[in-house]
């Protein structure tokens, strides 16, 4: 099991451990590192943004699969709740939000033409801390740029693109893996890659959205990259509004 907490000269760490509770505050810090302690590159989105006036609401369930410096394989899962409103034909806002973090971006339509889509989807959010450039980072502050392609086929699209996310951790981090304590500090992480989905329209206000992401940890203060991390799963829209 391994467990990080945030170490900061302006504030005292995030995660408390007193002498009398000591146990079940490790296990409950455990527990939440474990489970949503990591940075969401997941989009599930088409390039075609919300229509005027109406919301999608949307939940994702999805798999992140990452290797730490240990060499040890770490897979858990990541739930998040979006929501997304129609400014225009060609712009919406949107914003989504796990247990430990979120992020409010924007879906800006360039190409739209019959069967192709083309849509940027810039963004900023936060997150309590990460695992995914293979060690602890805490109190992580980040900004994504996904460029996504549509290809319509029928009621079906084929969505793929690119990924690029950078994370900046503001706070060093402690992490304890087997009795051995190693501290972090705050660095800067660039994560290049790439996604794949397909919108499956259930109903017509109801549809089912698979995608997979493959992002590339760069760390800055190392000049080299990390490996892989996999983020997958399956999303579920609704639509609401006239």
């Amino acid at each position: 099991m391994t467990i990080f907490i945030a170490k900061s000269s302006l504030r005292p760490p995030l995660l408390w451990v007193s002498s009398s509770d000591k146990r079940l505050s490790v296990a409950v810090s455990a527990l939440v590192f474990s489970l949503f302690g990591c940075a969401s590159f997941s989009t599930h989105l088409t390039p075609r943004p919300t229509p005027v006036g109406q919301t999608d609401i949307q939940a994702n369930f999805d798999l992140l699969a990452l290797t730490e410096d240990s060499h040890k394989n770490n897979v858990g899962p990541n739930v998040e709740i979006g929501l997304r409103y129609g400014l225009s034909e060609i712009v919406d806002v949107g914003l989504k939000a796990n247990v430990f973090g979120g992020e409010v971006n924007s879906r800006v339509l360039l190409v739209g033409q019959p069967g192709f889509d083309l849509a940027i989807i810039p963004g900023l959010g936060f997150t309590g801390g990460e695992l995914t450039s293979g060690h602890a980072q805490a109190v992580v502050a980040t900004a994504s740029l996904p460029v996504i392609a549509g290809f319509q086929m029928g009621d079906y699209v084929l969505v793929f693109g690119t990924k690029a996310y950078a994370h900046w951790a503001l706070a060093d981090a402690t992490e304890t893996t087997n009795g051995v304590t190693t501290t972090y500090p705050g660095e800067l992480i660039l994560y290049p890659g790439g996604v794949v989905g397909f919108l499956f329209p259930i109903r017509e206000n109801f549809a089912l959205f698979p995608e997979l992401n493959v992002l590339f940890p760069y760390l800055t203060d190392e000049a080299k990259f990390a490996r892989p991390v996999l983020q997958g799963g399956v999303a579920f829209q609704f639509r609401t509004g006239s």
